[in-house]
């Protein structure tokens, strides 16, 4: 028996080390380097918040109150962004036609924010009509992407939003809305 009375591994393996594999029948070894897993979960940062932001204005892009920040612990991680929001959009045209667009933007050790996702431009949250005046539309947007900050220096996300057409566009409607960033270290 080739294996039993050796000593077991009671760590983590050497990046290295080598394991023998069976490829259709030949014995080949293999750096434990280039079979293992990448991606550690490093850290979360959480934020729940129970507020409003009204939008009044069309076609400028305004900052809401969902943000969080987070200091990644290595330049090579990746962050992965998570916000859940509630809101509403109203128009009292006569067509009832509606129309806003989100954008998430980053602000790295209290610098300039700038737009980060979607890469070039604003995404859709709503678009449509109603025959009717004094429509309302109410739905629920979840936005999940993954970041390369490249730094350590603290990261800040925050959720923008533009009002295109309609009277106003309510963000978060006093529901709870959250915000989740999770630090992804990478193997080198």
């Amino acid at each position: 028996d080739l294996i039993s009375g050796k000593t077991a591994l009671a760590s983590e393996p050497a990046d290295t080390d080598e394991f023998l594999v069976s490829d259709a029948g030949t014995l080949k070894r293999i750096d434990y380097s280039l079979i293992k897993g990448s991606g550690k979960l490093k850290q979360v940062q959480f934020a729940n918040f129970d507020s409003n932001t009204s939008i009044t204005s069309i076609n400028s892009q305004t900052a809401t109150y969902l943000t969080d920040q987070i200091t990644p612990s290595a330049s090579s991680s990746k962050v992965e962004v998570i916000m859940d929001v509630t809101y509403q959009i109203a128009s009292q045209d006569a067509d009832g036609r509606y129309q806003a667009a989100w954008r998430i933007f980053r602000s790295i050790n209290g610098g300039t924010y700038t737009g980060v996702y979607p890469e070039n431009d604003d995404t859709n949250i709503a678009y449509g009509y109603d025959e009717q005046d004094n429509t309302y539309f109410q739905n629920h947007l979840g936005i999940t992407f993954m970041d390369a900050p490249n730094t350590t220096n603290t990261v800040d996300y925050k959720l923008y939003v533009t009002l295109q057409e309609g009277n106003d566009i309510n963000v978060g409607q006093n529901v709870y809305s959250q915000i989740s960033l999770k630090e992804y270290l990478q193997n080198d």
